[in-house]
């Protein structure tokens, strides 16, 4: 399922189970369509700071995505948007938020990040790793 067709569920697994790998289970909270605002977060991070990841994936529309953005800016210490990696380098040259992380999944279902969050707060997990 996750070479062919690589639906919102794939992206979320895989960030999920790197959440897991980087922060354990004890302190962090995984909250799953959580609204924000006028917007809906895909999965939202909260372990004594707040990060949110918006998935775009092949197949989705990115027409709210400024609207989405500005919402979780208002709430989270970080917002990172997770998408493919033709996806990724289109949005690297649009998107001048210098808080937001950018990252693609790979063919080989692995998380790249291709952009890094300037660190405001004690860490950010992209930071920690290359991958999620």
């Amino acid at each position: 399922m996750q070479k062919q067709y690589r639906c919102e569920y794939v992206y979320k697994n895989n960030i999920f189970l790197d959440i897991i790998k980087e922060h354990g289970l004890k302190d962090t909270l995984t909250l799953n369509e959580f609204r924000v605002g006028a917007s809906k977060a895909d999965l939202v991070m909260l372990n004594g700071m707040v990060r949110i990841f918006e998935i775009k994936t092949e197949l989705d529309d990115f027409s709210k995505l400024s609207k989405q953005l500005n919402d979780y800016q208002k709430f989270a210490d970080g917002v990172s948007i997770v998408t493919d990696e033709r996806n990724a380098e289109k949005l690297k040259l649009s998107m001048q938020i210098p808080t937001l992380v950018l990252s693609y999944l790979t063919q080989r279902i692995n998380c790249k990040q291709l952009r890094k969050q300037v660190v405001i707060h004690r860490y950010s997990i992209l930071i920690q790793s290359s991958k999620f």
